[in-house]
Protein backbone atom coordinates (compact mmCIF):
# COMPACT_ATOMS: atom_id res chain seq x y z
CA UNK A 1 0.00 0.00 0.00
CA UNK A 2 2.70 2.46 0.70
CA UNK A 3 4.47 1.45 -2.19
CA UNK A 4 1.18 2.71 -4.14
CA UNK A 5 1.15 6.06 -2.07
CA UNK A 6 4.53 6.89 -3.33
CA UNK A 7 3.78 6.54 -7.28
CA UNK A 8 1.00 8.57 -6.68
CA UNK A 9 2.81 11.12 -5.10
CA UNK A 10 5.39 11.36 -7.63
CA UNK A 11 3.22 11.43 -10.47
CA UNK A 12 1.13 14.16 -8.68
CA UNK A 13 4.57 16.01 -8.40
CA UNK A 14 6.00 15.55 -11.92
CA UNK A 15 2.04 17.08 -13.09
CA UNK A 16 1.92 20.03 -11.01
CA UNK A 17 6.33 20.83 -12.14
CA UNK A 18 5.02 20.42 -15.69
CA UNK A 19 2.16 22.52 -15.54
CA UNK A 20 3.81 25.05 -13.37
CA UNK A 21 6.63 24.99 -16.07
CA UNK A 22 4.59 25.73 -19.01
CA UNK A 23 5.14 29.89 -18.61
CA UNK A 24 2.95 32.33 -18.98
CA UNK A 25 0.07 32.65 -21.97
CA UNK A 26 0.25 35.54 -24.28
CA UNK A 27 -3.13 36.99 -22.70
CA UNK A 28 -1.15 36.69 -18.91
CA UNK A 29 1.85 38.72 -20.92
CA UNK A 30 0.26 41.43 -22.39
CA UNK A 31 -1.43 41.91 -19.67
CA UNK A 32 1.82 43.22 -18.07
CA UNK A 33 2.67 45.57 -20.46
CA UNK A 34 2.88 49.28 -19.67
CA UNK A 35 3.03 48.13 -15.79
CA UNK A 36 5.30 50.42 -14.06
CA UNK A 37 3.98 50.01 -10.42
CA UNK A 38 3.57 46.68 -7.99
CA UNK A 39 2.58 46.58 -5.02
CA UNK A 40 4.20 43.30 -3.04
CA UNK A 41 2.27 41.01 -0.75
CA UNK A 42 3.82 37.76 0.97
CA UNK A 43 1.62 35.44 2.78
CA UNK A 44 3.73 32.46 5.07
CA UNK A 45 1.06 29.53 6.14
CA UNK A 46 2.90 26.83 8.11
CA UNK A 47 0.31 23.78 8.38
CA UNK A 48 -2.40 25.76 7.89
CA UNK A 49 -2.10 28.62 9.70
CA UNK A 50 -1.21 31.88 8.07
CA UNK A 51 1.38 33.75 9.50
CA UNK A 52 1.90 37.27 7.46
CA UNK A 53 4.87 38.59 9.63
CA UNK A 54 7.21 35.79 9.77
CA UNK A 55 10.85 36.74 8.89
CA UNK A 56 10.99 34.27 5.99
CA UNK A 57 8.10 36.29 4.18
CA UNK A 58 10.05 39.90 4.76
CA UNK A 59 12.85 38.15 3.62
CA UNK A 60 11.34 36.68 0.22
CA UNK A 61 9.26 40.58 0.38
CA UNK A 62 12.35 42.12 -0.09
CA UNK A 63 14.13 39.70 -2.09
CA UNK A 64 11.17 40.12 -4.86
CA UNK A 65 11.18 44.44 -4.74
CA UNK A 66 14.72 44.24 -5.16
CA UNK A 67 14.31 42.42 -8.15
CA UNK A 68 10.97 44.32 -9.37
CA UNK A 69 13.27 47.86 -8.85
CA UNK A 70 16.55 46.35 -11.09
CA UNK A 71 13.95 46.52 -13.93
CA UNK A 72 12.99 49.82 -13.07
CA UNK A 73 9.14 48.81 -11.86
CA UNK A 74 8.29 51.16 -8.72
CA UNK A 75 7.12 49.14 -5.57
CA UNK A 76 4.81 50.87 -4.04
CA UNK A 77 2.77 50.44 -0.49
CA UNK A 78 -0.92 50.26 -1.73
CA UNK A 79 -2.57 49.04 -4.93
CA UNK A 80 -2.65 51.31 -7.47
CA UNK A 81 -3.45 49.51 -10.12
CA UNK A 82 -1.37 46.21 -9.44
CA UNK A 83 -1.01 43.95 -6.63
CA UNK A 84 1.61 40.88 -6.78
CA UNK A 85 0.40 38.16 -3.77
CA UNK A 86 3.21 35.65 -2.97
CA UNK A 87 1.64 33.07 -1.35
CA UNK A 88 4.19 30.34 0.30
CA UNK A 89 2.34 27.26 1.55
CA UNK A 90 4.41 25.03 3.64
CA UNK A 91 2.91 21.25 5.29
CA UNK A 92 4.56 18.86 7.79
CA UNK A 93 4.67 15.35 6.05
CA UNK A 94 4.02 12.91 9.00
CA UNK A 95 4.08 8.68 8.76
CA UNK A 96 0.30 9.00 8.77
CA UNK A 97 0.19 11.67 6.24
CA UNK A 98 -0.20 15.15 6.18
CA UNK A 99 -0.99 16.93 9.40
CA UNK A 100 -1.19 14.32 11.92
CA UNK A 101 1.37 11.78 13.35
CA UNK A 102 5.13 11.41 14.07
CA UNK A 103 6.45 14.12 11.70
CA UNK A 104 9.30 12.91 9.11
CA UNK A 105 11.02 16.34 9.23
CA UNK A 106 10.03 16.53 5.35
CA UNK A 107 8.10 19.65 4.43
CA UNK A 108 6.00 20.03 1.10
CA UNK A 109 6.36 23.71 -0.06
CA UNK A 110 4.12 25.04 -2.30
CA UNK A 111 4.94 28.66 -3.51
CA UNK A 112 2.42 30.41 -5.76
CA UNK A 113 2.40 34.17 -7.38
CA UNK A 114 -1.06 35.70 -8.52
CA UNK A 115 -0.67 39.41 -10.03
CA UNK A 116 -3.94 41.46 -9.53
CA UNK A 117 -4.73 44.54 -11.71
CA UNK A 118 -7.44 46.84 -11.83
CA UNK A 119 -9.62 45.94 -14.34
CA UNK A 120 -13.26 47.23 -16.01
CA UNK A 121 -15.65 44.90 -16.55
CA UNK A 122 -17.44 44.84 -20.00
CA UNK A 123 -20.98 44.09 -19.11
CA UNK A 124 -21.20 47.34 -17.05
CA UNK A 125 -17.57 49.17 -16.57
CA UNK A 126 -17.61 48.25 -13.12
CA UNK A 127 -13.94 48.45 -11.73
CA UNK A 128 -12.32 45.33 -9.86
CA UNK A 129 -9.65 43.67 -9.65
CA UNK A 130 -9.12 40.32 -11.03
CA UNK A 131 -5.81 37.74 -11.37
CA UNK A 132 -4.15 38.74 -14.86
CA UNK A 133 -1.12 36.79 -14.47
CA UNK A 134 0.00 33.25 -12.36
CA UNK A 135 2.95 31.12 -11.50
CA UNK A 136 2.90 28.35 -8.87
CA UNK A 137 5.26 25.54 -8.02
CA UNK A 138 5.77 22.66 -5.32
CA UNK A 139 8.88 21.00 -4.16
CA UNK A 140 10.06 18.81 -0.94
CA UNK A 141 12.46 19.49 1.24
CA UNK A 142 14.13 18.60 4.85
CA UNK A 143 13.38 21.07 7.53
CA UNK A 144 16.75 22.24 8.25
CA UNK A 145 16.57 23.83 5.10
CA UNK A 146 12.95 24.93 4.61
CA UNK A 147 13.92 28.60 4.67
CA UNK A 148 16.40 28.62 1.93
CA UNK A 149 14.48 26.11 0.02
CA UNK A 150 11.05 28.92 -0.06
CA UNK A 151 12.80 31.66 -0.56
CA UNK A 152 14.93 29.93 -3.99
CA UNK A 153 11.09 28.72 -5.21
CA UNK A 154 10.03 32.44 -4.54
CA UNK A 155 12.95 33.97 -6.75
CA UNK A 156 12.71 31.47 -9.45
CA UNK A 157 9.08 32.35 -9.74
CA UNK A 158 9.41 36.00 -10.02
CA UNK A 159 12.38 35.42 -12.18
CA UNK A 160 9.36 33.85 -14.22
CA UNK A 161 7.14 36.81 -13.63
CA UNK A 162 10.38 39.32 -14.73
CA UNK A 163 10.90 37.69 -18.24
CA UNK A 164 7.17 37.74 -18.76
CA UNK A 165 7.50 41.99 -18.11
CA UNK A 166 10.49 41.99 -20.09
CA UNK A 167 8.67 39.94 -23.35
CA UNK A 168 6.35 42.81 -23.25
CA UNK A 169 8.11 45.73 -22.17
CA UNK A 170 11.52 45.66 -23.62
CA UNK A 171 13.95 48.13 -21.51
CA UNK A 172 14.57 51.07 -24.06
CA UNK A 173 17.48 50.63 -26.42
CA UNK A 174 20.26 53.02 -25.97
CA UNK A 175 21.11 55.28 -28.79
CA UNK A 176 24.19 54.85 -31.04
CA UNK A 177 26.84 56.75 -31.83
CA UNK A 178 26.73 58.75 -35.15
Amino acid sequence: MLKGCRILLTIVVSCVVAVSSQGASRVERKSLEGLDSISVYVITQIDGEAIADTDLAQRIKTDIELKLRTLGIRVVPKPVGAALLAHIQMLTHTREGLGGGDPTGIYSVNVEFTLSQLVKLIRNDLPTYAITWSAEVLGYCQKYSLDDYARNMAKDKVDEFLNDYLEVNPPPTPPTEP
